[in-house]
């Protein structure tokens, strides 16, 4: 029988990226760290959400009709999944609204690839 203690799992990111442009970096930079990207989808169904089992959500809300529904959608079907959303918005009440509905990270306008990653990290 072989011991798991020493082993360990990359974690499992679901990127939702409604722009099918960006789509590619975000999983191609998410990747390259050592993540394992199990999907990258507009507006996942509660299915595939079930059926994916991310450990890490990645979500741009910048181009979602109601992005604060659909962090506390996600935070309702993956309730131990660390939510990381990119909010372009430059209000400062956004990041609290976000954190208050189930987001763990909020990244902001002026976030880059470096804040990304940590915070897929924390």
């Amino acid at each position: 029988m072989l011991s798991t203690a020493g082993r360990r799992t990359r974690k499992r990111v679901l990127i939702i990226e409604p722009q099918a442009l960006f789509a590619p970096y975000f999983a191609d930079t998410i990747a390259t760290i050592g993540f394992d990207v199990v999907g990258v989808d507009a507006a996942p169904r509660a299915r595939t959400l079930q059926r994916l089992r991310p450990d890490i959500v990645v979500l741009d809300a910048g181009h979602l009709p109601s992005p604060l529904r659909t962090v506390r959608a996600l935070r309702a079907h993956l309730p131990g999944a660390h939510l990381v959303v990119y909010a372009p918005l430059a209000d400062e009440a956004w990041p609290l609204l976000a954190q208050g509905v189930g987001a763990d990270v909020v990244m902001g306008p002026r976030a880059d690839e470096p804040d990304l990653l940590a915070a897929l990290a924390a």
